[in-house]
């Protein structure tokens, strides 16, 4: 029997290229747990993914909050700083994607399907803001986020 990191999961799973990145997390998540490397408390995962999300602020202010650019810096060299920057957050973010999909499995949630149905609810919501904006005269683009915020709360209430 092959005892090596996924050997549990049908290889048509682990070496397809059509599984997400998340079925993947999940599978290798599930081994390491066959293999004794594992919470047992989603609440004790959960502190991994606060860490994360440190790790992730962290280097969103270092990047001076902005999502990127050039901080007023000119020259290839603050390119390249930019581009290692975002690359780091690009890996933190994957830490903290997977550390997520860990605190799914072990509350028995498929994460897969929880972001599906997250993605739908999104659209629905999205689709009522941009509804009443227009109803409101509001344009989008160029209604502030802050109004926009307001419209996604009542909707996100619901009927009142």
């Amino acid at each position: 029997m092959d005892d090596t990191v996924c050997s549990c999961f049908p290889v048509a799973i682990m070496r397809s290229q059509t599984r997400s990145a998340l079925q993947r997390a999940l599978a290798i998540q599930h081994k390491a747990s066959l293999k004794g490397f594992d919470w047992v408390d989603p609440a004790d995962a959960l502190e991994k993914v606060r860490e994360e999300t440190g790790e992730v602020a962290s280097h969103l202010a270092s990047r001076g909050g902005s999502g990127g650019g050039s901080g007023g810096e000119s020259g290839g060299r603050s390119e390249g700083r930019s581009a290692e920057l975002g690359e780091e957050l690009g890996e933190e973010l994957g830490d903290l994607v997977f550390a997520v999909v860990n605190v799914a499995r072990l509350a028995g949630v498929d994460p897969e399907r929880a972001l599906a149905r997250a993605t739908a609810k999104f659209e629905v919501r999205f689709a009522e803001v941009e509804r009443i904006a227009r109803q409101r005269n509001l344009p989008m683009p160029g209604t502030p986020l802050e109004v926009l915020d307001g419209i996604w709360d009542e909707v996100k209430a619901g009927p009142q």
